[in-house]
């Protein structure tokens, strides 16, 4: 909208005809012009012209403010950066009007100020037009004010267009100074806002979006809003991240919604991880390929050191074999990863030892639990059991015998196996209540009343239901049987704890009970059990107590050589406990809010950073709260703690799973990283 301005030729007083022009004063007249006015030759007619308009070369030209001669002043040109300052209106007989300066394209300008009062009022001149975000706090003039008329408004200080001037007559001038401004500029920078803005933060990524638009971060993070706006954000991560919550004024991982009264801020915190679909996070170390893996419907999950076990989609248990370790991850996958020269971890590939998590060869879901020997392994999955690795004395219990880089599926046990467990060279597992054992039966292993191996399970006489858990130690094993223990086997250093010597057996030289013989004192209260090589221990109540080969220290009650053939109390954990484990001369409890490990520690076994074999439980160094499974191999250990395997030790092969080649740890590595 163009300013309304009277475009004159700066005339305001007019001369005699036949005057001569250039002269202030004329040839056949004394009447002379105004002063600041010449007389110049306009179209044929002499006539008095401004002084500031009658510098052009050319007679009777019109000088624009540009510099410019121009015939008449609406052929002036517009300016490129920023109009001039219109003049003042000059006195004439109905009231002069000025004009505002032209309108800029790029920057504002000062307009010029209104006409002098006339005769009969005249009409005040527009304000100069601000484009393009001019940056002009200079008013308009205000118009001239008419006969009898209001004086017209002056425009406003801000970057707006001046108020229209009087009008001519008796008429009221009419002020526009307070009527909106259609224009786009002013409608982009008049209106006060306040800004808000997000910031995003962690290792993942994903877009904040606003209603009303405005943000869109992704690129744009910031953006400004009309005070007293409820802005409502709303926030969703990318496929290989979680967006884990607002920080304050919000705060959940629902819409956000700030009212701007003033300049605000909020945070928006993305992880790198997949939903897993119960509101779990898994931020750990992501897997080569950088992609979500599915473990259950509706599940999914990365290659992570960090898995939450309560969602199924992370490691729910782990098994310690003499050099080799495994966990069932994914929700009912197994991987394994140390010794592997006979075939233990599974992966169906070359017998090379791995420092890293490998995929058991076609378990990838439905394993509910993994035990682990001292060179093979077993599974029970959706209900059977299936075996790989050494089966040099029928320890993978399928016929024909022989060893497998693969899980071969035993096939009297295809359903019904509640627990399972391995040993040096033999197996047992909870069949339906009652237990059922296979491989190495040299001292009675096997339990059914004889010392002759069996690549088929064979049950173990006496216990045909009532069976709650078994432990499968070097040639003895255990039951907890209705709430006592039951033990059969090897028990030459007192593993059986029966507090008696047994009957002469078949191999005098283990001093073997072929049967199930009840553990001293043991009859009720036992939770668990766990067989070492040559002892044993039991969970009974909240306390744990030992007995057999103590010279380690692996009975825990302060002394060292003196095997016990009943149990004793370790010292210090009278209550307390809810889970024990066994290796092959060490072993340890969850303890509250901890784990505790005694006996043999020449390979830093008892993660206490010491390689001093202790007859007491010393804490583990570095493990607090969160601590849910523990597992004992022969000079290693294992915890499941807060989703993570951490494991200490021996690493002789790799057992540790932490890619490092270094022999030992003496305090808990860094988490394993599955695939």
């Amino acid at each position: 909208m163009r300013r309304i301005a009277i475009a004159l030729l700066a005339i305001t007083a007019a001369c005699q005809p036949n005057y001569k022009s250039g002269k202030t004063k004329c040839a056949s007249s004394d009447q002379s012009c105004p002063t600041g006015f010449i007389c110049q030759n306009v179209a044929l007619v002499d006539v008095c012209v401004d002084l500031s308009t009658a510098n052009c070369a050319v007679p009777g030209k019109y000088k624009c403010s540009s510099g410019d001669c121009v015939g008449k002043k609406s052929e002036c040109p517009s300016s490129g950066s920023g109009g001039a300052v219109g003049g003042d209106g000059g006195l004439g007989g109905t009231g002069g009007a000025s004009s505002g300066g032209d309108t800029s394209s790029t920057g504002g300008i000062v307009a010029g100020s209104g006409g002098v009062v006339g005769i009969d009022g005249g009409v005040g001149a527009t304000g100069g037009a601000v484009s393009n975000g001019g940056n002009s706090v200079v008013s308009s003039g205000a118009g001239g004010a008419g006969k009898g008329g209001d004086a017209g408004s002056g425009g406003r200080s801000d970057l707006s267009t001046g108020g229209t001037g009087g009008s001519i007559g008796k008429d009221a001038g009419v002020d526009k100074s307070s009527q909106p401004d259609v224009t786009p500029d002013r409608l982009a920078t008049d209106a006060p806002t306040v800004v808000l803005t997000v910031s995003k933060t962690g290792t993942g990524g994903g877009i904040v979006a606003s209603n009303p638009a405005g943000i869109d971060c992704g690129s744009q993070c910031s953006a400004a809003f009309a005070p007293s706006t409820p802005v409502e954000l709303t926030a969703n991560s990318n496929a290989t991240s979680i967006f884990t919550g607002w920080s304050a004024p919000c705060s959940g991982t629902g819409t956000c919604t700030v009212t701007m009264s003033q300049a605000a801020s909020v945070g928006a915190s993305f992880v790198f991880g997949c939903d897993v679909g119960t509101g779990a996070v898994e931020n750990g170390a992501k897997n080569p390929n950088n992609a979500c893996q599915t473990c259950q419907p509706n599940k999914t999950t990365k290659g992570w050191s960090n898995l939450t076990s309560a969602t199924g989609c992370g490691p729910t248990v782990i098994a310690a074999g003499n050099a080799h370790t495994c966990a069932v991850v994914h929700g009912g996958a197994v991987q394994c990863w140390g010794a592997n020269l006979s075939g233990q971890l599974g992966d169906n590939a070359s017998n090379a030892d791995t420092s890293l998590p490998v995929q058991v060869f076609g378990l990838t879901t439905g394993a509910q639990s993994v035990v682990a020997g001292s060179k093979f392994t077993c599974a029970v999955v959706s209900g059977g059991v299936q075996c790989w690795g050494d089966d040099g004395f029928g320890a993978l219990g399928y016929n024909p015998p022989g060893s497998s880089p693969a899980p071969v599926r035993i096939s009297s046990l295809s359903s019904g196996v509640e627990k399972i467990s391995a040993g040096w060279q033999h197996a047992c597992a909870v069949v339906s209540g009652g237990v059922k054992c296979w491989g190495d039966n040299m001292a009675g292993d096997l339990g059914n009343n004889s010392t002759v191996t069996s690549s088929a399970p064979v049950q173990v006489d006496g216990i045909t239901a009532g069976a709650q858990s078994v432990a499968a130690g070097f040639y003895h094993s255990c039951a907890v049987v209705n709430g006592g223990v039951q033990c059969w086997g090897g028990n030459q250093y007192g593993q059986l704890g029966n507090n008696s010597p047994p009957p002469v057996s078949a191999n005098p030289d283990f001093n073997s009970s072929l049967v199930p013989a009840q553990v001293y004192g043991l009859t009720s209260g036992v939770r668990a059990v766990a067989a070492g090589d040559n002892f044993a221990c039991a969970l009974v109540g909240t306390g744990v107590w030992c007995w057999g080969d103590n010279s380690g220290g692996a009975l825990g009650n302060n002394s060292l050589g003196n095997n016990s053939f009943v149990p004793v109390q370790v010292n210090g954990l009278g209550s307390g406990v809810t889970a024990i484990a066994a290796g092959a001369g060490h072993a340890c409890a969850i303890v509250g809010t901890g784990v505790w490990c005694w006996g043999y520690g020449v390979s830093g076994q008892l993660g206490n950073n010491s390689t001093t074999s202790s007859p007491v439980p010393v804490a583990v160094n570095g493990l607090g709260a969160g601590v849910t499974a523990i597992a004992a191999g022969a000079a290693h250990t294992c915890a499941l703690v807060n989703g993570n395997v951490r494991c200490w030790g021996s690493n002789s092969k790799g057992q540790l799973g932490n890619n490092s080649t270094e022999p030992t740890s003496l305090v808990p590595a860094d988490p394993v990283v599955f695939q």
